[in-house]
């Protein structure tokens, strides 16, 4: 029977960041962006095995608008004042915390246009969720 390799996860230590840019840079499978992994509210991981590293990730702590709840009623246009408004305190967060990036998730074609004519930049990638509490023990 062929023994299974353990693979164990730690922080990335500091003689490892020159190796682990360059693995990021090289690799074709993702979009590194070194401001994210050199944010003050990020953290980069390395899964590590009896060899040594397999992969680094860095974990960002970005501020996600969540869907936005407009009154019955209102006009487009104060529904537009309400989400500037909102973007805006979101942004005023962001700068307080030291994050650095704000995501805001489309779903509905006025609040689409008014994020894609104003300070958000389409990022054409899969999003893809995992809600912690669907998760299951054992």
């Amino acid at each position: 029977m062929k023994s299974r390799r353990n693979v164990f996860v730690r922080s990335i230590r500091q003689d490892e960041a020159q190796m682990y840019f360059q693995w990021a840079t090289e690799s074709s499978i993702n979009e590194f962006d070194p401001d994210v992994a050199l944010s003050d509210t990020s953290t980069t991981w390395c899964a590590y095995d009896r060899d040594g590293p397999l992969a680094y990730q860095t974990l960002q702590q970005p501020i996600f608008l969540e869907s936005l709840a407009p009154r019955p009623g209102i006009t487009k246009e104060q529904a537009a004042l309400a989400l500037k408004e909102l973007t805006q305190n979101a942004i005023t967060q962001a700068h307080l915390r030291g994050i650095k990036e704000i995501y805001f998730l489309g779903s509905d074609k006025d609040t689409d246009e008014f994020a894609s004519n104003h300070i958000f930049e389409r990022v054409n990638m899969p999003l893809f969720r995992l809600k912690v509490k669907d998760l299951t023990c054992g």
